[in-house]
């Protein structure tokens, strides 16, 4: 099933488990004084967190794009959305990981200013469903980058096969005889 360029990104899983999970897991700000007060260094925490999923997530894009072989380049600059659509799932989980962590920084400078409730509830929420967002869209990229690396292997095997000729003899590597 095709869906649109939002709909890929609403519909996914990473989407539809981390931002309801996220609101979940703020919940005790609407009930508990303690949490209230600890509100400020949990969001640092969540912005902290955010920039981690994102440089984790950078660091696998950077090892996806240098480790992919030139045959798997080849094959996927003939799919519809080439190389910038292996890299668009990387790039969206990145952009929200940095959105958590303005989300994070932001509402602790403005959380002591809101009433206590849904306010505070509603800016807590979020902050917490894009970190969550961005840890289930780690988890997934990083299947994806399995994914890819494990076809470019297969690519590559095909191609080194189709270059000696199609014979049925392994290619010499350093533990040939």
């Amino acid at each position: 099933m095709r869906y649109t360029a939002v709909g890929s990104v609403v519909l996914s899983p990473d989407f539809l488990v981390g931002v309801p999970v996220g609101f979940i897991v703020a919940t005790p700000v609407l009930f508990s004084s303690t949490v209230q007060s600890n509100l400020p260094t949990l969001l640092l925490a969540v912005a902290g967190f955010g920039a981690a999923i994102g440089a984790i997530v950078l660091t696998a894009l950077s090892v996806l794009l240098t480790t992919t072989t030139p045959a798997y380049r080849r094959l996927l600059a003939k799919t519809p959305h080439g190389v910038g659509g292996v890299t668009r799932p990387f790039q969206l989980v990145i952009g929200i990981s940095a959105t958590a962590v303005v989300a994070g920084f932001g509402t602790a400078l403005l959380v002591e200013v809101l009433p206590a409730g849904w306010a505070k509830y509603l800016v807590t929420g979020v902050a917490i469903a894009l970190l969550l967002w961005s840890v289930f869209g780690c988890y997934q990229v990083s299947r994806q980058m399995i994914t890819h690396w494990t076809n470019g292997a297969r690519i590559q095997d095909i191609e080194d096969a189709k270059n000696m000729g199609d014979t049925n003899e392994p290619a010499a590597g350093p533990n040939s005889q």
